[in-house]
């Protein structure tokens, strides 16, 4: 059986609909929620006997302080004011400036800034197709060389909460992560201007790390390091974890796929409930050697309207509960983390804007007969350094409200359309 028959047969089972599995459990406010994860002081720590033999888990869950927990659509910021927009246009070509391509260089306080400027549609060049933001400076400009900083191993990969923020972790270096976003968070404000906007690490590689000691003999292990931040844009006091859609990637939520013809129809039946999640879908990367030497990558979101303004959730037991089933039927090998946010669905008409759904998203191996062999590859290969471009089944959503777990697939059309959202006069 291949991979879309086997995620079809899954959804089916475990998609029956959000009324039905939430009514008749407790459920709680945000507030609560947060309570009960620091009676557990923030972790989930247990054993399990599985098929596999015994089973640890001890992660983060992570879920914010705050007061109330919205359902909201969002749109795409449009970048730059009207004015730097026009500057950037005016300002110097770089050498991978093509007809029609938007990457100039101007200077900004007295520094050479080099600006790629990203389109919804392609080609155009009016300020409102605007989709997102490059800044380049030092030896990441296009001027000096694309790419001029070069490889530096060894490489060391981690969450946020396994690292020190103010810690230096490079070679060559005395920059910390702190530093890091703190230049982001300049870019942001230069390149978002009207709006007050918060941007989180997400996954952490440093390149050159100091954090062990294998340090090899080749070039790349004596050129001076930098770090790779992935990041997450919150809204809400809540992180936008990314798109419910039929794409493979980190910040897309689907189920692995072999090309095939009947795949194929199914994807392409899917992309009018696509558009509107993928385009509000935030892309932020950073590179940064030192505080002269950086690159940002930044697609930000404002929130377009408040459809509800707080809603409630699952209690955190029925959460684990779900989790715990396909733990103890070995389905679930490993688990990474635990955490609370927003994914981002649309439907046919919303081009241009999504809605926030609050959900959990466990990182975890999951496995099926279709994907064991490549879930031991990866692991054999390189069990810390790739370990969340497994997205096929790294990211495991699970519902907010009804506590059940939510595989993708590439052609359920139920899978992929705003979903119904309890509201509190739905559960009195």
């Amino acid at each position: 059986m291949g991979k879309y028959a086997m995620a079809l047969i899954l959804t089916a089972a475990l998609l029956m609909g959000i009324c039905a599995g939430a009514v008749g459990q407790e459920m709680v406010s945000i507030t609560q929620l947060y309570e009960q994860v620091q009676e557990m002081d923030g972790r989930w720590q247990k054993s399990y006997e599985t098929p596999n033999g015994t089973m640890e888990v001890d992660v983060p869950v992570i879920v914010p302080d705050i007061e109330e927990i919205p359902v909201v659509t969002v749109e795409r910021a449009i970048p730059l004011s009207d004015e730097l927009f026009e500057t950037v246009l005016q300002g110097r070509p770089t050498p991978a400036t093509k007809k029609g391509a938007v990457e100039y260089e101007i200077d900004v306080n007295e520094k050479a800034l080099e600006f790629f400027l990203g389109y919804v549609e392609y080609g155009q060049d009016k300020h409102e197709a605007l989709d997102s933001v490059w800044i380049q400076r030092g030896g990441y400009r296009f001027s000096v060389g694309f790419g001029s900083m070069g490889e530096a191993s060894p490489v060391t990969v981690h969450y946020p909460w396994e690292i020190e923020m103010d810690q230096p972790y490079l070679r060559g270096s005395e920059q910390t992560i702190d530093d890091v976003m703190r230049i982001w968070e300049e870019d942001i404000r230069l390149s978002y201007p009207d709006g007050e906007y918060v941007v989180k690490p997400k996954h952490v590689k440093i390149c050159g790390s100091t954090l062990t000691e294998n340090t090899g003999t080749d070039e790349a292990s004596k050129r001076d390091g930098y770090y790779e931040i992935w990041a997450e844009q919150y809204i809400c006091g809540l992180p936008l974890f990314g798109a419910v859609s039929s794409l493979d990637a980190d910040n897309y939520y689907a189920m692995n796929h072999e090309s095939s013809d009947e795949a194929n129809r199914a994807t392409e039946k899917l992309y009018p409930y696509r558009i509107g999640a993928e385009r509000t879908t935030n892309y932020l990367l950073s590179f940064s050697s030192n505080e002269e030497d950086n690159r940002t990558m930044t697609a930000l979101d404002n929130v377009r309207t408040i459809e509800m303004a707080d809603v409630p959730l699952a209690s955190l037991q029925s959460v684990q509960a779900a989790i715990e089933k396909e733990v103890e039927a070995g389905h679930i090998r490993q688990v990474y983390s635990m955490r609370l946010g927003y994914l981002l669905y649309s439907n046919p008409g919303m081009d241009d804007c999504a809605w926030a759904v609050p959900r959990w998203v466990v990182e975890c191996d999951y496995i099926t007969k279709d994907n064991e062999k490549e879930v031991e590859d990866f692991h054999e290969f390189d069990p810390e350094l790739e370990l969340w471009d497994r997205w096929g089944f790294l990211q495991m959503p699970v519902d907010a409200q009804n506590a059940e777990l939510i595989i993708f697939t590439v052609g359920d059309e139920q899978t992929f359309s705003v979903p119904e959202i309890l509201t509190w006069d739905d559960v009195k």
